[in-house]
């Protein structure tokens, strides 16, 4: 059984633009970078302020920061791909810098 742990780290402060009208009911990250196995994530929706919530597997190790602004806009729900070796050779080290949105 796959545990997935996610914590919200508080950035201590509110946001300062207007959130993306492209997303009003938040949006849906995929992390998943072409892997074939994957894990779904619910997140707390919306985040409380800016921040960013930290995501780990203990199965494979894969971590990711998902940032929050606390607006309409924010994630609510992340897939990351499985990087344990059975299934991705190369292991957990990527870095993802522009992951694909859907809207909610």
């Amino acid at each position: 059984m796959t545990k997935i742990k996610v914590e919200w780290i508080d950035g201590e402060r509110w946001p300062q633009c207007a959130p993306d009208p492209k997303f009003p009911n938040g949006i849906r990250l995929d992390l998943r970078d072409g892997a074939a196995r994957f894990c779904h994530v619910e997140l707390p929706y919306p985040a409380r302020r800016c921040g960013r919530y930290l995501i780990r597997c203990d199965k494979c190790g894969y971590s990711a920061a998902v940032t929050t602004a606390g607006r309409p806009d924010d994630p609510r729900s992340v897939e990351i791909g499985c990087y344990s070796q059975a299934f991705h050779p190369e292991g957990s080290t990527r870095i993802i810098t522009h992951p694909k949105k859907e809207p909610y």
